[in-house]
């Protein structure tokens, strides 16, 4: 006995996890649904750094020439001693494109959050917008879902839910799962600074120091 085939989904936020599910879900054959309570895809964020293994996955979706037209492949890592500012190692991304098969990039995230929700909506997934989760009921064969979307409540069914709706996710406990933010001691602050008071403006840097470091690159050109 064979198990069913998935052939619809409703994926619980438009973040980048979300958007990228959607569009693998897409190429899949699946009709895609994603609800998202924000009313509008804001621009918000700093920068990120896109690992081999991220930038792989993007390729493999056809998105790696829309993301190197707004991200930026930097020449080398250059790490450095917080206090004494002399270089403790140095390296270039050259070597871990051709060791790994895919470039490191750096983009701010509203630039890859735009490239996967154009992708998305081209792909034929539905982005529906101020749609906030309210229930959802398991059934032998398929998942049914209630969002409630300007009041209205817009009732939904698919043949798989996944959330991707972040740390405060709606959809965990509605699945009978529990998880309890625990502070880990550790904080991080992100800022955008023009790139001319950068001293190497196509080098990330690292500044370490006894209890904090530092990170510096580019997110725009």
């Amino acid at each position: 006995m064979t198990s069913p085939v998935a052939r619809s989904a409703i994926i619980v936020g438009a973040g980048i996890g979300g958007l990228t599910c959607a569009i693998a879900l897409r190429r899949a054959g699946l009709s895609v649904r994603v609800l998202e309570q924000a009313e509008v895809l804001e621009e918000v964020g700093a920068g990120l750094q896109l690992t081999p293994n991220a930038t792989r996955v993007l390729r493999d979706l056809d998105l790696l020439p829309a993301l190197e037209a707004v991200a930026i492949a930097p020449d080398a890592l250059e790490v450095r001693d917080g206090r004494s500012d002399s270089v403790i190692a140095h390296c270039a991304y050259d070597a871990a494109t051709a060791r790994f098969g895919a470039p490191f990039l750096v983009v701010h995230r509203a630039d890859l959050h735009r490239v996967l929700s154009e992708a998305a909506r081209a792909a034929g997934a539905e982005i529906l917008l101020g749609a906030r989760l309210e229930g959802v009921e398991a059934g032998d064969s398929q998942v049914s879902a209630v969002a409630n979307r300007a009041g209205d409540p817009v009732p939904l069914e698919a043949d798989l839910l996944v959330g991707a709706d972040g740390i405060r996710s709606v959809v965990r406990p509605q699945i009978g799962l529990s998880a309890v933010p625990v502070f880990a001691q550790r904080v991080a602050y992100r800022a955008t600074v023009p790139v001319e008071q950068g001293r190497a403006p196509n080098v990330v840097q690292l500044f370490l120091g006894a209890e904090a470091h530092l990170v510096t690159y580019p997110v725009r050109s």
